[in-house]
């Protein structure tokens, strides 16, 4: 059983490094973006999280930082350089990204 596995990640490695394109694996948590309930959000920190929505309303809605989904009474951050980070690795890596989060 180990040997059946570790030969098809060997085989799989090799089709990758012939591509030239390895996998990174990336955690969507605290890694990529920051979520968490709206209930959860402490009184002081409500009113700039406000603002900001506010402030990032007039963007379209892929350039903003902040999202609200109410839906899912929950607040959703990107980190900061995330686009700039995901676009430079795209053409270098296969991206998988995961997570452990419930909604």
């Amino acid at each position: 059983m180990c040997f059946a596995i570790q030969m098809s990640y060997c085989g799989y490695l090799e089709c990758c490094c012939r591509g030239k394109r390895l996998i990174l694996v990336l955690d969507l948590d605290m890694t990529l973006l920051e979520s968490v309930m709206l209930d959860e959000v402490v009184e002081e920190e409500r009113a700039p999280l406000r603002q900001l929505l506010v402030q990032q309303r007039h963007l379209p809605y892929h350039q903003r930082t902040l999202y609200c989904f109410e839906n899912l009474h929950r607040y959703v951050k990107l980190r900061p350089g995330v686009r700039e980070f995901l676009a430079a690795i795209k053409h270098h890596f296969q991206l998988w990204i995961l997570t452990n989060a419930n909604l």
